[in-house]
C-alpha cells in the first residue's frame, strides 16, 4: 500500500518494511517489521507529514516518525486480526482504523490509549476516512454496506448501501463533504453524505 504527501511516497509491503521515496531518494528501508509473522497492510501519513501510521496483521497500529527509526513512537493495541485501513483526521489529533474484528476505532492521539470502538459492520471492515470537518467517520466493508458515525457522539451508525457485494475502499472528497466508494463488482460510486444517496455511478467494470 502507498500513501503520498508533499513530494514524497510511503511504501508498504507485506514482507514488514516501510521504504521512503523522496523526488531523489534510493528508495531505502526505514522501518523493517520485528519478526517474520508480522504483516504490514496500511499505512497513512500525519497532516503535518511528521508521523507515519502502519496497520498489521497482529491487530496493532504501529506510529512510527516520518523518518523511521528502530522502534515505533507509540503503539496503539486493541484490535484482533489484520489492520486493514488507519487514517488520521485533518487536525492529526486523531486516528481511525478499521479491522478483522469487526470494529472502527479511533484514537485520542493527544490523550490516552482508550479508543472509542464503532460497532455495526458484520465481518471484515476494509477502509475508513474522515470527513473534511474531522465531525464524521465513515466505513466500508465485506457486509456491502456504508456506515458513518458522527465522531463526538459514536452509538449507533447511519447506514446505507447493502449491495451484495462488498464495499472496498471509501474516501471524502475535499470541500463539500461528498463519499466515493469503490465495490466488489468494479464500480465506483458517488454519494452526497447529507442524505446518503447515490449522486452518480462513475465508473463500472462492465464492457
Amino acid at each position: 500500500m502507498t500513501e503520498v504527501l508533499a513530494g514524497k511516497v510511503a511504501v508498504v509491503t507485506g514482507a514488514g518494511a516501510m521504504r521512503i521515496h523522496p523526488a531523489v531518494s534510493d528508495g531505502r528501508t526505514l522501518i523493517r517489521r520485528a519478526g517474520k509473522a508480522i504483516y504490514f497492510r496500511s499505512v497513512a501519513y500525519s497532516p503535518d507529514g511528521r508521523w507515519v501510521a502502519i496497520g498489521s496483521n497482529d491487530g496493532l497500529v504501529r506510529i512510527w516518525g516520518a523518518e523511521g527509526g528502530h522502534r515505533p513512537l507509540r503503539v496503539l493495541r486493541g484490535h484482533r486480526g489484520m489492520v486493514w485501513s488507519a487514517v488520521f483526521s485533518p487536525d492529526g489529533r486523531r486516528l481511525a482504523s478499521a479491522a478483522d474484528d469487526g470494529t472502527v476505532r479511533i484514537w485520542d492521539l493527544v490523550g490516552d490509549d482508550n479508543p472509542v470502538v464503532l460497532r455495526g459492520h458484520q465481518g471484515f471492515v476494509w477502509s475508513v476516512a474522515f470527513s473534511p470537518d474531522g465531525e464524521w467517520v465513515a466505513a466500508s466493508g465485506k457486509d456491502g454496506t456504508i456506515r458513518l458515525w458522527r465522531t463526538s457522539v459514536g452509538g449507533e451508525p447511519v447506514t446505507f448501501g447493502d449491495f451484495g457485494t462488498s464495499v472496498e475502499g471509501i474516501a471524502f472528497l475535499p470541500g463539500d463533504g461528498r463519499l466515493v466508494t469503490t465495490h466488489g463488482d468494479g464500480t465506483i460510486r458517488l454519494w452526497r453524505c447529507d442524505a446518503c444517496a447515490p449522486v452518480d455511478r462513475l465508473i463500472t467494470g462492465e464492457d
